[in-house]
């Protein structure tokens, strides 16, 4: 009876040793992972700011201003209902 409680206390404690490393692995692992995601934020943020000033130089080099730029829209969008309204009404027609 002895040794089967000595047997059973070794497993037990061999399972929990084993628990305690599979817990361990796993921490270390998330770890790993969490410096990785900190890592390739640190790269995403820098990509953007590259981006950003990409963009702020064209911008810079564009000769139309925010307001020729927002004209110029105002203006295609006019054109492009016109042609809607256009198609619409030789539609009606061919009915």
């Amino acid at each position: 009876m002895m040794i089967l409680k000595i047997r059973l206390i070794l497993t037990f404690d061999t399972g929990e040793s084993s628990k305690d490393q599979l817990i361990a692995a796993l921490r270390w692992r998330v770890e790993n992972l969490k410096r990785a995601l900190a890592e390739k934020k640190v790269a995403l943020r820098q990509k953007q700011r590259e981006i950003d000033r990409l963009y702020e130089k064209l911008a810079a080099a564009s000769p139309f201003t925010d307001a020729a730029l927002r004209q110029t829209l105002q203006e295609v969008l006019q054109r492009l209902a016109a042609l809607e309204e256009q198609a619409v009404e030789q539609k009606g027609r061919h009915l």
